[in-house]
């Protein structure tokens, strides 16, 4: 499918971040950079009305510098890892976008780039006194495997081409977590467990998980510099949606990881706590963006002292 521009705004600023190496800016005609793209076939294009709205999803997986994305004919799936020890993926549907398009044949698109650098230029005109990011509308192309990754914002007439280099993507962890495998699972609104995650001491080098089918059925446990403080959540609770569980389970993981949540889960209406019979724990998140599309955000985490089945 042929990428087309669609509108033009006149002059156009060329402008791409500082960062890795990669710094020109120059001001150029619309309509020859629209003929760049129009002219190439491209793997994906789509289109936001708010930037804001991927920038919040792409938030979700900037704690690591470099996020590989996977283009199919469904959405985006974003994914970053740390150390082999968290993956996290954040799915951004097709529906999401006013224009979604991949020309991919058998295979999804797939480029690993800089994520951080995405989000800079995403916020590009955010700081501009009147000016707010939510207000900026997103064009997003990548038109062929080792090609840059171009983004065309547009604001009060104001256009931005920001190009970021694109790389051969690592192989990521294939992660199983099917239904059928899961042992626990407990759907709690995020307000109750940011209330917890504050009262927590994350000083502590561990966060123990409890779940159980008999109390206390899902308690946190830190032991910090105030001492080891616990909280706990009745599956009762007019904060718990569901609670399916069928044994009890008591993991340990780094709380140094589990923190990279924390943007996530705030930014999230209800957050579903899953885990397997090797104590592998899953972190899924519900987010409702600004156009009242759902998206949602998984983090993976292995377990570092099984204490128990």
């Amino acid at each position: 499918m042929v990428c087309e521009m669609g509108v033009s705004f006149g002059l156009r600023y060329r402008m791409t971040e500082a960062v890795d190496g990669v710094a020109s800016t120059s001001m150029v005609q619309a309509d020859s950079i629209q003929g760049e793209v129009s002219q190439s076939r491209c793997l994906l294009s789509c289109k936001l009305k708010s930037a804001k709205n991927l920038t919040t999803m792409l938030r979700c997986v900037s704690f690591a510098k470099f996020a590989t994305i996977f283009a199919s004919e469904y959405g985006l799936r974003v994914t970053a890892e740390q150390s082999k020890c968290v993956q996290a993926n954040s799915f951004i549907q097709a529906d999401v976008f006013e224009e979604y398009t991949v020309c991919a044949g058998e295979e999804d698109v797939t480029f690993t780039v800089n994520i951080q650098t995405v989000i800079e230029c995403l916020n590009m005109y955010a700081g501009r006194g009147d000016i707010s990011s939510s207000q900026s509308a997103v064009k997003m192309f990548y038109r062929r495997f080792g090609e840059p990754l171009v983004l065309i914002l547009e604001e009060d007439g104001h256009l931005t081409d920001c190009q970021i280099k694109t790389l051969v993507s690592d192989e990521v962890l294939d992660i199983q977590f099917p239904s059928d495998q899961v042992v626990n699972k407990v759907i709690v609104r995020s307000s109750c467990l940011v209330e917890r995650f504050v009262d927590m001491d994350l000083t502590s080098e561990t966060l123990e998980i409890l779940i159980s089918p008999q109390q206390p059925y899902l308690k946190f446990l830190t032991r910090g510099n105030i001492g080891a403080i616990s909280e706990q959540i009745d599956k009762e609770s007019s904060f718990v949606d569901c609670f399916e569980v069928n044994q009890l389970q008591c993991n340990v993981y780094k709380t140094s990881l589990i923190k990279l949540v924390s943007k996530t889960l705030q930014s999230s209406l209800k957050t579903s706590i899953r885990t397997n019979a090797e104590g592998f724990l899953c972190f899924q998140f519900m987010i409702r963006l600004d156009n009242g599309k759902i998206c949602f955000v998984e983090f993976f985490f292995a377990p570092i002292e099984p204490l128990g089945d």
